[in-house]
Parts: C-alpha cells; sequence; structure tokens
C-alpha cells in the first residue's frame, strides 16, 4: 500500500477519519481571499487618527529605548564595579 493509500486510510482515536489538510494551491486561494476582504474593509485614516497613532508609537519608542538605556548603564556600571 502507498503513502497516500495509508495516509487517507489513517483513523482517529474515535474512529472518525482524519481532516485533511489543505493543499499549498487552496491555501493560498484562502490566504488571497483574506487579504482582499481585510483590503475592502480597510480605509485611509483621518488626520486626527494618525497623528494619535504617531503620538502613541513615538512614546512606546521612548519607554523601550529608556529600558533599554537603564539596562545598558547597570550592566556598564556592575562590569566596571568587577573589573
Amino acid at each position: 500500500m502507498g503513502s497516500r493509500a495509508r495516509a487517507g486510510a489513517r483513523r482517529r482515536r474515535g474512529g472518525e477519519k482524519e481532516e485533511r489538510r489543505p493543499g499549498l494551491a487552496e491555501g493560498l486561494r484562502e490566504r488571497w481571499e483574506s487579504v482582499v476582504r481585510v483590503l475592502k474593509y480597510s480605509r485611509k485614516p483621518g488626520r486626527e487618527e494618525y497623528s494619535m497613532f504617531l503620538k502613541i508609537v513615538g512614546l512606546a519608542l521612548l519607554v523601550v529605548g529608556g529600558i533599554a538605556f537603564v539596562i545598558h548603564l547597570i550592566a556598564t556600571l556592575i562590569s566596571g564595579a568587577l573589573g
């Protein structure tokens, strides 16, 4: 019996057939349909919404950069004290 025949004949514990995984073409088609669906419902942000987005992203960058600076400062102080 070939590997395809065995794969199709496999059964789960409950006796039901194992679900077949979608092929590459089917998976790509589903992904493309999903992308098209998202693009249909998306819209260009207004000036106020875009400004708010930039403020949030800028604040997040400052916070992450500040945390990284503090960690670097602590590591430098520890390595200077040890060596």
